[in-house]
């Protein structure tokens, strides 16, 4: 029995090679943009809770408006703007170190790229 040399180093693979698995690709989709969602979906959920809260007699322009409000007063506190700010530039930056390890051929415990890989699968 042959053993992966990445047994070494106390690692385990689920998926031997991921890139090829349209489950490790969706959930690494997932995994990634998952602030993003998140700030959608509560984007979202906000303007169907404030659009049922409201009376139906208030113009239809109304909850867009309570929206930006909301987002201009997080924007004004300074404590509010420090806080987003910061998370924007961690989840900016986890975006860059990932691109740059995709494109900088990152090596595997193996020695091998994830572009060799691809090239050496059978699929």
């Amino acid at each position: 029995m042959r053993l992966r040399p990445s047994y070494r180093t106390g690692s385990f693979e689920i998926f031997t090679y991921p890139h090829h698995s349209r489950a490790a690709r969706v959930a690494g989709a997932i995994c990634r943009w998952r602030v993003e969602g998140l700030c959608v979906l509560t984007l979202t959920v906000a303007w169907v809770w404030i659009a049922y809260q409201i009376p139906e007699s208030w113009p239809s322009w109304t909850v867009p408006v309570i929206l930006v409000a909301v987002i201009v007063v997080i924007a004004l506190v300074p404590v509010s703007r420090r806080f987003v700010i910061r998370r924007v530039w961690c989840v900016f930056s986890r975006h860059r170190v990932r691109k740059c390890f995709v494109q900088s051929w990152v090596m595997t415990h193996e020695g091998t790229t994830t572009t060799q890989l691809a090239k050496r699968s059978p699929f």
